[in-house]
């Protein structure tokens, strides 16, 4: 009986133990959480109010815009109204272009589909232009490939986020309501 209490005993300041180590444990975890940041590289970074002129080139066409005061107007087509609010949208996405991955000192452009761009957005303010090109798709990690026209850097592209540069001018019209 005396060996069954020891064993007893023993076993409850075991218990006593454990139980102060997985309270100590989860106090220290609630106190340090674990980092996981993501790492984002910037590939553009300018504001809508700044750009004067945008253009984007896909599978519909090349349009250009230009701004005048408030508004936009398409090159192309003198008199279109343009649709402001969805063509920021489509600047701005643009202008903040950002990367979970880049690849540097690219020599071979080809196999990112890149010497060939499936898409090609450009911007200018006043002290600068900028062009984007967007090309292959990789399956593997379901990203785009970008860069900066002229530069050796290659980054990834959300296909969200290149979708917003597929759109038709009909996207951008103001569209008419008859009354």
């Amino acid at each position: 009986m005396k060996k069954q209490k020891r064993q007893l005993v023993l076993f409850g300041i075991i218990l006593i133990i454990l139980i102060l180590l997985f309270a100590g444990m989860k106090a220290y975890n609630k106190k340090h959480p674990e980092k996981t940041q993501t790492i984002t590289y910037p590939v553009t970074n300018d504001t809508v109010s700044r750009i004067e002129e945008f253009s984007f080139t896909n599978e519909s066409g090349s349009f250009t815009f230009i701004r005048e005061g408030e508004n936009w107007t398409l090159e192309e087509e003198a008199g279109t109204a343009i649709d402001t609010v969805s063509l920021e949208a489509v600047i701005q996405t643009a202008v903040n272009l950002q990367s979970e991955n880049k690849i540097e000192k690219v020599e071979d452009m080809e196999q990112y589909g890149l010497d060939a761009p499936q898409i090609t957005v450009s911007y200018r303010t006043a002290e600068k232009s900028v062009t984007i090109e967007i090309g292959a798709y990789n399956s593997t990690v379901s990203l785009y490939y970008m860069r900066l026209a002229g530069e050796d850097t290659v980054y990834t592209l959300d296909s969200t986020v290149r979708n917003t540069f597929t759109k038709d001018i009909e996207d951008l019209k103001i569209v008419e309501t008859e009354e």
